[in-house]
């Protein structure tokens, strides 16, 4: 049951100062400089003085984790999301795209039925949850923090000023809102009884979907996709018209939004572009409502993605969901039982006046810049993959960290700060710590990989000290006792002094935390492309997933700038995944798969 492991969760530990000071200055050395190190060294020595800062801090931050059942959740939801004033979608939303299902055929109404089908799994989820029978996941013998999964579905991020507000409706919502060619429709999804539909009735329901709307609004949902403060100032106006604030307050205590697109997606770029942001107003960025926690998205074809803000929960959980409605996709419906009972989906009213009207054109050009802005492209691995990283004794999440390292060397010949996500869902409220993978021993060994002076077994040395090196520090991050997240306590604390510690506005505080590589591994089970987008202007965002024995899935975001470009580093990366298969094939050629 969801509830059984949760009131013996430990708390987040908080590690000893002198401790995070070591491994801090330890995680920097490659970013900077060696004069800029010294003075680095000399700030961290200021700052975990006796009765200095540091240690000030440290107490204050020991009497939070005293008071509160998780120090950093609320901070972290706050600070990460919340307060947050940037779009939501390629800024804050994720996105999984599974193309076309297995079993899926050029069938009559193949988008209604794909949607019925997964919808009606989606819906067998949301009472597992509901009704605390979701086995607890496991890591290991140790049991996990089960909390997201009550906000996963039945949630919206409301725009407020200064920060948002997040509300979950669990277990009481029991509709869903359908988006179709840019309006809104709200259909139950129970019955009186209080039993979920199958598939079957979901398909006979969507049957019902008007082929034109009888009244055609401006395309509201645009306004969603704008930044925080602007769409705050429009909602408020939206919602002081008593129609409008029961259409909204209909949309915010769904499940989630179904979204039927109006085209067919041709591509995995396409596939996962329309999950990110929806590919713009000539295509379906209005027929989205970002502030939902859970949108899924069926193309006419019945290709398949969803649209997910990231506030309310981490990956792990959204792949469980994901794995739950795709591993076990039936290509059955059924005849329904009970056809009669079973209401079609009824148009949201709106009353939208000249203000809003000019408001939506003024969200949907932003909109199209944003997405004329980003670059996108999905890859797939084929070369070689898990086995052979295994037999080479390197872990296969080091493995393709390394191989993103090497990519980011021989484009711009320089180390820089990656981030890559991991789970303290051990914890009780547990989100995520930050994994520093660019390492002293990172830097050394991609350094080696074009050196003349190095030979193979040099190289496929270094490598496996890079690897030992990122996996000693995953293992320090899930287990709660990384750099990052402490040292943001150390900061929020901070706040409340007369000055500034110096630790924070040191060129190595400000050089490690800007994530020129954002990275996440997902390890979900079925066929799947997992994006974002880039957190700064010159960076990346890669996602990937190398579960499967026999290929690689990634994708790779980034703006388009003149010094990146998605394609061309998705093609360094399969490339230098290439270079490292050749060395250690060198230098251990006896290795057999």
């Amino acid at each position: 049951l969801v509830k059984m492991a949760q009131p013996d969760l430990p708390k987040l530990p908080i590690r000893p100062l002198e401790d995070l000071c070591r491994d801090y200055i330890r995680s920097v050395e490659p970013l900077v400089t060696k004069e800029e190190l010294e003075k680095t060294k000399r700030v961290v020595e200021e700052f975990m003085a006796p009765n200095g800062v540091g240690h000030q801090l440290h107490a204050m931050l020991l009497e939070r984790q005293r008071s509160v059942p998780n120090w950093l959740s609320d901070w972290w939801l706050q600070l990460a999301y919340l307060s947050y004033r940037k779009p939501l979608p390629v800024y804050s939303t994720v996105s999984s795209t599974f193309g076309r299902l297995a079993g899926t055929v050029a069938e009559e109404a193949v988008q209604i039925r794909t949607a019925s089908r997964l919808l009606a799994r989606l819906l067998q989820f949301k009472e597992l949850v509901d009704h605390d029978k979701l086995p607890i996941d496991m890591m290991g013998d140790v049991p996990l923090c089960m909390e997201q999964y009550k906000r996963m579905l039945g949630t919206v991020r409301l725009p407020r000023a200064g920060a948002d507000e997040l509300v979950s409706y669990g277990a009481a919502a029991k509709h869903v809102i359908i988006a179709h060619e840019g309006q809104f429709l709200t259909l139950p999804v129970y019955h009186a009884s209080g039993e979920p539909l199958n598939a079957a009735e979901i398909f006979m329901a969507l049957k019902k979907l008007p082929k034109a709307p009888a009244h055609r609004y401006p395309k509201l949902g645009f306004l969603t996709s704008d930044d925080r403060d602007t769409w705050t100032t429009v909602y408020q106006q939206l919602h002081a018209n008593p129609t409008n604030a029961a259409s909204l307050q209909t949309i915010a205590s769904a499940i989630c939004v179904l979204c039927l697109d109006a085209h067919a997606l041709q591509s995995w770029d396409e596939n996962a572009a329309s999950g990110l942001h929806g590919r713009g107003s000539l295509f379906n960025s209005g027929n989205r409502w970002f502030d939902k926690s859970y949108q899924l998205v069926v193309a006419t074809n019945g290709c398949v993605s969803n649209t997910i803000e990231h506030s309310p929960a981490d990956g792990s959980p959204y792949v469980t969901l994901t794995d739950y409605m795709v591993a076990e996709y039936d290509t059955r419906i059924e005849p329904p039982a009970r056809v009669a009972a079973l209401p079609g989906p009824t148009p949201l009213a709106w009353d939208i006046s000249p203000e809003i009207a000019r408001a939506v054109e003024e969200s949907t050009a932003r909109m199209d810049k944003l997405v004329a802005a980003i670059d996108l492209r999905t890859f797939e691995f084929t070369h070689h993959a898990k086995p052979f990283m295994k037999t080479h004794k390197v872990s296969p999440d080091a493995y393709f960290q390394m191989a993103i390292q090497l990519a980011r060397w021989r484009q711009h010949r320089d180390c820089v700060a990656t981030y890559e996500s991991a789970m303290t869902r051990q914890f009780a409220k547990g989100r995520t710590e930050t994994i520093r993978v660019c390492s002293r021993e990172a830097a050394a060994f991609v350094k080696a990989m074009d050196d003349p002076h190095f030979t193979p077994s040099d190289r496929a040395r270094l490598l496996r000290a890079a690897a030992r090196a990122h996996n000693d520090y995953t293992r320090q991050a899930v287990a709660g006792i990384a750099v990052d997240r402490q040292l943001m306590g150390y900061r929020i604390l901070a706040a409340a002094l007369p000055a500034v510690p110096s630790i924070f506005t040191d060129v190595a505080y400000t050089r490690s935390s800007h994530w020129a590589l954002s990275t996440s591994q997902l390890p979900i089970k079925v066929p799947t492309m997992m994006c974002f987008g880039p957190v700064v202007e010159n960076g990346y965002g890669v996602c990937y997933s190398i579960n499967k024995d026999y290929y690689i899935s990634y994708t790779v975001s980034c703006w388009h700038t003149a010094t990146t470009s998605a394609r061309v580093f998705g093609k360094a990366i399969a490339d230098a995944l290439l270079s490292m298969h050749a060395m250690l094939e060198t230098a251990n050629p006896s290795a057999k798969l």
